[in-house]
């Protein structure tokens, strides 16, 4: 192999460049280069140290960013475990998820359909409040649910664009037997963790919210959603991956 190819090879894997990435470029297996690598006394990176690396660059650079465009420029999955990874080791850079803006469901027509489905349940939006719950269990077919709702916009603003005032939600929303009190990060861990532990039938945002109303000493879905849609979590495995890799290292 030339002398061209070898440093082509390795000014990839210092660019943070995979193996199957490196392979299809020089036209070799991966096998092949992970030798190359090898021989020039560079290890193969594992996936944690590629995240780290692309944590490090992204920290490094100041730049405010969503954290898919990050994991696409180094070559690592955009899923659920990575976008967690990145969002928590570069706090104050991310940027919410565009899903809002590509949401067949503008705010607009969301709030529409919540006043619908109040109306028809006789809640006064002046004195009364709905809670998301209530809203997808009432809902009609066609409506947006409330997982669509909860991984898009934060369900207070939503009512108010229906017309209520989020100051009834203290009074009149709360879940029986819930506590009157700010729910602490570390309750919305518990709530998450202790779903787990209850080894549910699926990781989906009904399944959390059958489990949450069944269990009303925990905050509600709508809670869990907002808290962590303010940090740049909108879905429930991006949430169930944020409370785990926190736990794992408190």
């Amino acid at each position: 192999m030339t002398n061209d190819r070898v440093e082509t090879i390795l000014t990839m894997r210092d660019n943070g460049s995979n193996l199957r990435a490196i392979a299809g470029e020089v036209g070799i297996t991966r096998e092949r280069v992970r030798q190359i690598l090898a021989a020039n006394g560079l290890k193969t990176m594992t996936a944690e140290d590629r995240m780290e690396r692309a944590a490090t660059a992204w920290r490094e650079s100041g730049q405010a960013r969503e954290a898919a465009d990050v994991a696409r420029e180094h070559g690592l999955p955009v899923n659920a475990v990575t976008l967690a990874y990145l969002r928590r080791e570069v706090k104050g850079l991310s940027l919410p998820s565009a899903k809002a803006s590509r949401s067949q469901w503008t705010r607009a027509e969301i709030a529409a359909c919540v006043l619908d489905v109040a109306v028809e349940h006789d809640i006064d939006p002046v004195t009364g409040w709905m809670r998301m719950s209530d809203y997808d269990h009432w809902r009609r077919d066609g409506d947006p649910s409330g997982a669509t709702i909860g991984a898009n916009y934060l369900w207070s603003e939503v009512m108010a664009d229906a017309g209520f005032d989020p100051a009834n939600a203290h009074d009149r929303g709360k879940r029986i037997g819930s506590r009157p009190k700010q729910w602490a990060d570390s309750d919305l861990d518990r709530a998450v963790l202790t779903f787990l532990d209850a080894k549910p039938p699926s990781l989906s945002a009904h399944a959390l919210e059958a489990f949450l109303v069944s269990h009303p000493e925990h905050p509600s879905l709508a809670t869990i959603r907002n808290r962590f849609r303010v940090r740049g979590i909108g879905t429930i495995a991006g949430i169930i991956t944020d409370v785990l890799g926190r736990c794992r290292t408190s």
